[in-house]
């Protein structure tokens, strides 16, 4: 299920618990609304985390401010925690157009009329989603592109180059995450209705492996403009890789195992089967 309820048990290090997962029954009633019940409330522990993962319905927001009001009438002193690796609406950080709300305001509101204890988000598409959910009382812990690519990097020592598709991309990366790796940031040109053109920081720049990060891979329109541009005019680059944070891939990954000779992905968002035997296979 998209959302999950659990508690730490142990300390595994600093920032991360080992968690105990335990169970809630969800129904909805037939007038459209949700309903939650707790089951097996753990007594000994006060410390709960209520997580969202993958894609994340409206429902799903439902469920997750039911369940932080069920724990309550179960116990009046329990500490509870969000924990959203993806940030529902995140992407909506503006109103784009005349009449179009501001949805991300709009969900974080939502979230603020219950009490949280924490909230952690995992690379947030912009600093507008932290802004938004830093209520008086409780200030997002983020996890940050940086160090997620760190790691990323850490276990693929023999790339040696970055490839930031966008300026967007680039706010996230004042520097590069590890000392031998060389960072280039590509010009994105919208020139019509879903058609993107990218132009390479220089030409035959690039020597060696390679790999592009960003934060969302979507319908992949973006990673497919990079990698034409990176392969027609990078004759020295061996291996081109992508690295995204969230992986939605909602065309799935035929079209990029064309033009990437890797995909690694940290939070695999997709429900398509052929999506997630490629990262079952991959280790991701």
């Amino acid at each position: 299920m998209p959302v999950q309820l659990t508690y730490p048990f142990q300390k595994f290090d600093e920032e991360n618990f080992l968690y105990n997962h335990f169970g809630y029954t969800q129904w909805k009633f037939p007038g459209g609304e949700i309903g939650v019940r707790v089951d097996n409330f753990p007594t000994h522990t006060r410390q709960f985390t209520i997580v969202l993962h993958g894609i994340v319905t409206s429902d799903d927001i439902m469920v997750a401010l039911n369940l932080n009001n069920a724990l309550r009438q179960l116990r009046n002193d329990v500490s509870i925690s969000l924990a959203m690796k993806y940030v529902p609406y995140g992407r909506q950080d503006r109103a784009c157009a005349n009449g179009e709300s501001f949805a991300l305001r709009v969900f974080a509101s939502v979230l603020g009329t219950v009490p949280w204890a924490e909230i952690w988000i995992d690379d947030p598409h912009s600093d507008v989603t932290v802004r938004e959910l830093d209520w008086s009382n409780v200030k997002p812990v983020v996890k940050t592109q940086q160090n997620i690519v760190k790691n990323y990097l850490y276990e693929n020592p023999d790339i040696t180059n970055m490839v930031l598709p966008d300026a967007g991309a680039a706010k996230k990366h004042s520097e590069p995450p590890v000392h031998w790796i060389k960072m280039f940031t590509m010009n994105k040109t919208r020139v019509g209705i879903g058609e993107i053109v990218h132009e390479a920081p220089e030409k035959d720049i690039i020597v060696g492996q390679c790999v592009v990060v960003d934060d969302i891979c979507d319908g992949g329109a973006t990673f497919l403009s990079v990698a034409k541009t990176l392969r027609e005019t990078q004759p020295r680059m061996t291996m081109l890789s992508l690295y995204v944070t969230h992986g939605i891939f909602s065309k799935g990954l035929d079209k990029l195992l064309n033009v990437y000779d890797n995909i690694g992905c940290y939070n695999v968002m997709s429900t398509d089967e052929s999506v997630l035997k490629y990262f079952a296979k991959t280790g991701g």
